[in-house]
Parts: C-alpha cells; sequence; structure tokens
C-alpha cells in the first residue's frame, strides 16, 4: 500500500528525533508529508509534549529541516499552476463521504453521504485542536522526557486521529503499526493490541474489498473468473460493525496510553485549571479595560 512510504519517513523522523538530530528529523518529516499529510499530526505532538524549558534551537532545526522540503516540492507546482495545486493540497477539507473504517460511517445508514466543507474543515481543527491540548498536558505534567515518551506522543496523535476523523480507511492502520510494535518490543505494550490491530484489519480487507481479498488476483486478471469468486454477505451492515469496533478498538488504545503517560484525572484536571486561570486573566484584562462602575 502507499501508506507504507509516508510511514516509514515518519518513523525515520521520529528516530532522528529521538537521537536529536532535529533538521535530518524534519527533512524526513518534509518527505513524508510530501507524500501524504498524516506526518503533520506527529510534528505538532511532539513540538507540543516540548517543555517550556528546552532547547528552542530543536524547535528551529525541526521545523526549518520540515519547511524547506515542503518548500521545495511546493514551489514548482505553485508557480505552474497555484490554484490547482491548492485545490488538491485542500481536498482533505472537500467534505467528501467519510472512510470505511470511520465510525462516521454510521451516518450513511441516514443518507448523509457529504458533509459541508465547512463542517470537513471544522472537523480537521477539533482533531488539531486536541492533539495539541493533550500532548501539551502530558509534556507538561512529565518530570522527565525519557525516549520511549515521544513514542508515546506519536501513538496518541494517530489515535486521535483515527477516532475523530471522518475519513479513516483500512491502510491507515499502517500509520499506527510501528510505533505498536516498537511498544511491545520494549515490553511496554502487551501483544494482544497488535493481535487485534492485525485482526481487524485482515477482517477488513474481506469486508471493504467486496470479494474474499485472498482470490483478488484472480478477480483483477480476469473478468470471466471474477463472476465465480465468492462474496461477502450483508456488505454496508458488516462496514458499519467493523467501523464501529475498530473506533472503540481505538479509544481503548488510547484511554490506556493515556493512562500509561499521567495518572487518573491529571490530563483533565490539568487542562481545567488552565482554562480557569485563562477565565480568570480575561476577566481581569476586561475588568482592567472597562475600568470600575
Amino acid at each position: 500500500m502507499f501508506d507504507i512510504l509516508p510511514t516509514y519517513f515518519a518513523l525515520v523522523g521520529i528516530l532522528l528525533f529521538l537521537d536529536k538530530r532535529n533538521f535530518a528529523a524534519g527533512l524526513a518529516f518534509g518527505v513524508g508529508v510530501g507524500l501524504k499529510y498524516f506526518p503533520v499530526i506527529l510534528v505538532l505532538a511532539l513540538l507540543c509534549g516540548l517543555r517550556k524549558g528546552q532547547d528552542r534551537r530543536s524547535v528551529r532545526d525541526l521545523l526549518l529541516g520540515l519547511g524547506s522540503v515542503v518548500a521545495a516540492l511546493s514551489i514548482p507546482f505553485l508557480l505552474l499552476d497555484a490554484p490547482a495545486f491548492l485545490t488538491g493540497v485542500f481536498s482533505p477539507a472537500s467534505g467528501v463521504t467519510t472512510g470505511q473504517l470511520s465510525v462516521w460511517s454510521v451516518a450513511n445508514l441516514l443518507g448523509v453521504v457529504d458533509l459541508p466543507v465547512l463542517a470537513a474543515a471544522l472537523n480537521i481543527g477539533v482533531i488539531a485542536l486536541a492533539i495539541a491540548l493533550i500532548t501539551w498536558a502530558v509534556g507538561a505534567l512529565r518530570s522527565s522526557l525519557e525516549p520511549t515518551f515521544w513514542i508515546d506522543l506519536a501513538i496518541i496523535a494517530i489515535l486521535l486521529f483515527f477516532v475523530l476523523f471522518r475519513l479513516v480507511n483500512d491502510q491507515y492502520t499502517i500509520w499506527l503499526l510501528p510505533f505498536l510494535t516498537l511498544n511491545v518490543v520494549l515490553a511496554r505494550e502487551r501483544a494482544w493490541t497488535l493481535i487485534g490491530i492485525s485482526g481487524l484489519v485482515l477482517v477488513a480487507s474481506w469486508v471493504n474489498v467486496g470479494h474474499y481479498s485472498f482470490f483478488l488476483p484472480m478477480v483483477t486478471a480476469s473478468p470471466t473468473l471474477a463472476a465465480d469468486v465468492p462474496r461477502m454477505w450483508l456488505i454496508p451492515a458488516a462496514r458499519i460493525v467493523l467501523a464501529v469496533v475498530f473506533w472503540l478498538f481505538c479509544i481503548v488504545l488510547l484511554r490506556g496510553r493515556l493512562k500509561s503517560v499521567a495518572g487518573k484525572g491529571e490530563i483533565s484536571g490539568f487542562l481545567g485549571a488552565r482554562f480557569r486561570a485563562l477565565l480568570a486573566f480575561g476577566k481581569r484584562r476586561l475588568h482592567t479595560l472597562i475600568g470600575p462602575r
């Protein structure tokens, strides 16, 4: 699947970041973003997870490497046909349908196939905000940021994307597998997580393709033989059930990962305290501006 390539560069970016080779990590992330956008959420998680006292040069080098590759890949197309290029760049916000593994596919039963562009763009904004807030809170709560912490942030960011985004397809699970595998190898994650997600992907390969996938070469090579290949029964219903089960599985994984990086209720307590402090600051500023009555 095509997603293997951006996943590879995202993994290289994470490993280079762990090795404190931040400019090189930015270059790797930039190539990944050029292939598919999802490494952006990993960069966002890494930057938000940094504590205030850490070296700002790391942030600068990472963004410089990322920006240089994205600029090098984008400028030629902007010069050739900027409107067409920008239309392609912003196509994920176009609101077209839902993914095969997205819980949003339940809406298809109600006849809701397309989303308004504004609603689709809002969905992306909510995901970015959720990743930024949660990874920031996790980073602020940790007394030390060991290398495995950054692997956790990558897993949390990807799982938040799976739980919240409307367009999640089978091949997107490839993004998660390297980081889950690292945690299993390091005995920080139980093997059932890999077995579970592998089983769901196997079922998805049957349900979402329509034919039993083991016969796919026969289907694509010979239209005559394709008529004799068995097909899944009740495919629309099976897709809905699969999407809901995958969504619940991701929530369980996300909850477990959050509990491992922060104590029970710490993240919500931290964000609640910051929100209350922000409200209090706003009230003081407002009082200063309008003066006493």
